[in-house]
């Protein structure tokens, strides 16, 4: 745990000074332990809720009589720059991955941490949100907090509120003390089950785009985030419990978990400015000028937490099949395209994203391209009516003159926001100068709330590559109104609203 475990001046010699050979059994010789080191920092000790000493007592004394309290967080500060040095310089490990809970200012260049001991109660889920919020101020984005509670016996529904949020900490760790209740998810029964099985293949889908979250701040900037970072003009942001019980993923993801015990939906508060989709369903949730911005979000127990994704923006996904180490990352991906009107004519729309173009996380001199120079691809989406077409165009590009990218391969795209049009028997994609023609149902799948492009054969994307699908011959559907001057964006199939072009 990188803290001390002596505390005298000098060398401690317990049995003799004060009869106490480490029996916790023994009332009598825990007083004199107490008495003893009472007497070398003149204040009383620490005692925790379940009665039994708290070894930090802020006495003792380093070398050159420097007392332990003044330099308690720097002690495990140079525990780990001593720890990531030797693993580094001496075993030649590149990237040491060493996990802290004694930390400082600055540790995140050299450690990750997690939050501590806690305990399973409710109280403890949602400090987590704020505590790892913190630790990504502090410069340490890496951090999580034991899932499901370290000291007590959990419960059903509280471990499953915790595996549903708890997988999406940097850190992601369920861990619990000797002597309480098990909290292996099959050990609690199937809700425990459902809430982390489906909540880690969520974080296992969206995997590489956690990765590049971390590699396009390059050691700078905050990943799991309150939502003030983004918009912080909105004073609704900087209330309770919007401030610490909602969270943002980068600039992309919203996060909605529910931290209340017996509580089968959360009300969630939406951003102002912005379209905002169910990042599952693909459903549109709210959009700018909304004037309603919480709604009441059905969250069953074993379910997915619930989960947004903002307009304009673009995440990709992985199949999660056999992913279980980081050298799968070199996958076939989709990208889900989170669409918004570039004007208020609704005839374009755009969307923006970045993924980490590196094939193997394990291979230094691959990942070292990240460091040393940049390794991320974006990703630009426009979405248009052209005459009698309707084009979705895909761009790929590095990310500055000195980007290094490895080739991603793209299976297909999930477009959500798509304004209604009529499909086409036959849809033309097009990669560089190369054209094919295809039947729609071969290649793409209408859902309630997205429309869905499966590529006959997986794509190369690397800086410069051009994607183009085209519904040539799409129009308008006439379906809700006479009107042909106007144009519908799909929200559900028993739901539309009718936009003027």
């Amino acid at each position: 745990m990188n803290e001390p475990a002596s505390f005298c001046p000098g060398e401690c010699h317990y049995e003799e000074v004060v009869g106490f050979s480490g029996d916790l059994s023994d009332p009598a010789a825990i007083d004199r332990f107490v008495n003893y080191f009472s007497r070398i920092v003149a204040e009383r000790p620490v005692r925790n809720e379940f009665s039994t000493l708290i070894p930090y007592i802020p006495g003792g004394f380093h070398y050159g009589n420097v007392p332990h309290f003044n330099v308690h967080s720097l002690f495990g500060f140079g525990m780990g720059h001593a720890s990531y040095d030797y693993l580094k310089n001496k075993m030649g490990q590149p990237l040491p991955f060493i996990i802290s809970r004694s930390t400082a200012f600055g540790s995140g260049q050299f450690v990750s941490h997690w939050t501590g001991d806690n305990i399973a109660t409710w109280d403890f889920l949602r400090f987590s949100i704020s505590g790892i919020m913190n630790f990504n101020l502090f410069g340490i984005p890496f951090t999580g907090s034991d899932i499901c509670g370290f000291g007590m016996n959990t419960t059903v529904q509280l471990c499953a509120r915790w595996a549903a949020v708890g997988s999406f900490y940097p850190f992601s760790r369920n861990h619990n003390q000797i002597g309480y209740l098990d909290q292996e998810p099959y050990a609690l029964g199937p809700d425990v089950q459902s809430a982390f099985h489906s909540n880690l293949k969520l974080r296992y889908s969206i995997l590489k785009f956690y990765y590049t979250l971390f590699v396009r701040k390059a050691g700078l900037g905050t990943v799991f985030r309150p939502l003030f970072y983004e918009w912080p003009d909105d004073p609704a942001l900087l209330q309770h419990p919007i401030v610490d019980e909602e969270i943002l993923l980068g600039e992309e993801l919203l996060i909605s978990p529910v931290l209340y015990e017996n509580r089968m939906t959360v009300s969630t508060y939406f951003p102002k400015g912005e379209y905002w989709y169910d990042f599952v369903s693909g459903r549109l949730m709210r959009k700018p000028r909304d004037l309603i911005r919480h709604l009441d979000i059905r969250a069953p127990l074993g379910g997915i937490v619930p989960i947004f994704l903002r307009g304009g923006y673009i995440v990709a996904t992985q199949d999660t099949k056999n992913v279980t180490r980081t050298h799968h990352l070199n996958n076939d991906f989709s990208l889900v395209v989170a669409l918004r009107p570039l004007d208020q004519e609704e005839e374009e729309f755009v969307a923006k994203g970045t993924l980490a173009a590196t094939d193997d996380y394990n291979d230094w001199k691959r990942l070292s391209k990240c460091f040393k120079a940049n390794c991320i691809l974006n990703f630009n989406v426009v979405a248009k009516f052209v005459n009698d077409s309707f084009g979705i165009f895909l761009t790929a590009s590095n990310q500055d003159s000195k980007s290094q990218t490895d080739p991603i391969t793209l299976k297909g795209l999930r477009l959500l926001g798509v304004p209604d049009f009529q499909l086409t028997e036959k849809v033309v994609i097009k990669v560089g100068q190369n054209s094919k023609t295809f039947k729609t149902s071969n290649a793409v799948r209408l859902t309630k709330y997205t429309l869905e492009v499966e590529f006959p054969s997986p794509i190369e994307l690397t800086d410069g590559v051009k994607v183009e699908v085209s519904f040539v011959g799409a129009s308008g559907s006439d379906d809700v109104t006479q009107d042909p001057s106007r144009r519908k964006i799909r929200i559900g199939r028993d739901s539309w609203v009718s936009v003027k072009r």
